[in-house]
C-alpha cells in the first residue's frame, strides 16, 4: 500500500510599502526682472545624497550632489529666453531612483507658466 503524504503548506507572506514621492519644480520670486531663479525639491524620501542636473534640452546647464534633497538654478538673460524649457532631474542615492520634472520660464505675456507633472512611486519588500 502507497500513501501520497502532501508537502507541508508553506505560509508566504510579505508586506509592500508603497512610497510616494515627488518632485517639485518652482519659480521663485526675482528681484531682478532679468534673472530667473529656480527651486528643485526631492520630498517624501529620507535624506540622503541626491543628484541634482539641470538641462536645457540636451544642454547640461549644472550639475551637484546635495544631501538637502533640494537644489536651485538661478540663470541671468542672455543665459535664458522667454518660454524656454528647463529640466531638473533628481537621482535619489538611496535606491537609484531618477525623477525628473520640467519648467516652461515665464515669456512675459501675463500667462502663467507651466510645467510638466511626473509621479514616481517607489516600492520595496
Amino acid at each position: 500500500m502507497t500513501k501520497l503524504i502532501p508537502p507541508p503548506a508553506e505560509d508566504k507572506s510579505s508586506t509592500l510599502t508603497l512610497k510616494v514621492s515627488s518632485l517639485t519644480l518652482q519659480l521663485m520670486n526675482s528681484t531682478n526682472s532679468s534673472c530667473v531663479e529656480l527651486l528643485c525639491s526631492l520630498k517624501g524620501l529620507r535624506p540622503q545624497q541626491v543628484n541634482f542636473r539641470w538641462t536645457r534640452a540636451t544642454q547640461l546647464l549644472y550639475h551637484h550632489e546635495s544631501s538637502n534633497m533640494s537644489s536651485t538654478l538661478t540663470l541671468c538673460k542672455p543665459h535664458w529666453t522667454d518660454g524656454e524649457t528647463l529640466t531638473c532631474q533628481a537621482s535619489y542615492s538611496h535606491n537609484h531612483t531618477l525623477y525628473s520634472k520640467s519648467i516652461m520660464l515665464p515669456d512675459n505675456s501675463g500667462e502663467p507658466f507651466t510645467y510638466s507633472p511626473m509621479w514616481t512611486f517607489i516600492w520595496s519588500n
